[in-house]
């Protein structure tokens, strides 16, 4: 429970209200709704909130408490899990999840009396889409993993965001061309796994398309994960 609440609502970052999450087209999409504080029955607890992806597509997510019950922090399930802060009205029903901490929704709740508010800061979580490497494969015997890299618009350019066998990878930012994102994935997703020898994967782009060839017939059975996004 929340205490010494000094408003009745306050602006939060909601993924999901009640079963409705806020993704579209493999992207979460927070919206800036009232969450409220003072309210009989409110139930407040941290948790992770873990991806489900079908085909390797981003669909949505489940929930796991973030600790014990009896207070042991849990570390994160996997590379992309994102820490999200249930919000519980028992009396009416609805459950609120948004992207917070518990200390930054009593902060923003302990708001009072003509005092400045404190907005709940936060940052949406990029989830990448992922490929099992298994089936596409090379006429040299190596396996190959295929990702879609979409046109810069003025002004823009690419964040990288990768993970393989649910190790994460760099993220590349201000990355200023197609050419430039190839350079960058040839020196920093160029070594990957937990494993000896480390895969070696080269490289190459045809048109927009993102092409990477493991070597020496390595990575089955592995699962690499990348999301290429233009930004401004």
């Amino acid at each position: 429970m929340a205490d010494n609440i000094g408003t009745v609502v306050i602006p939060a970052p909601v993924v999901q209200l009640k079963d409705n999450q806020f993704l579209e087209d493999g992207v979460i999409l927070p919206q800036i709704l009232e969450v409220p504080c003072i309210q009989a029955h409110i139930d407040v607890g941290q948790y992770w909130a873990i991806p489900t992806k079908g085909e390797g597509i981003f669909t949505g997510w489940w929930y796991q408490p973030a600790t014990t019950p009896n207070g042991t922090a849990i570390s994160k399930p996997t590379f992309d899990s994102f820490s999200v802060l249930r919000i519980r009205d028992k009396l009416n029903d609805y459950t609120w999840w948004i992207l917070a901490t518990v200390t930054s929704y009593t902060a923003a709740c302990n708001t009072c009396c003509g005092a400045a508010f404190t907005p709940i800061t936060y940052s949406v979580p990029v989830i990448s889409p992922c490929q099992l490497i298994c089936e596409a494969i090379n006429d040299d015997g190596n396996y190959y993993v295929i990702f879609a890299a979409p046109a810069l618009g003025a002004g823009q350019t690419y964040t990288v965001h990768g993970s393989f066998d649910n190790i994460a990878l760099s993220t590349g930012t201000g990355i200023a061309s197609l050419d430039a994102l190839v350079t960058y994935l040839n020196t920093n997703y160029n070594l990957v796994g937990d494993f000896s020898p480390q895969a070696t994967i080269v490289w190459i782009r045809s048109g927009t398309t993102i092409i990477g060839t493991l070597q020496n017939g390595l990575g089955n059975g592995s699962s690499m994960c990348i999301s290429i996004l233009a930004v401004s």
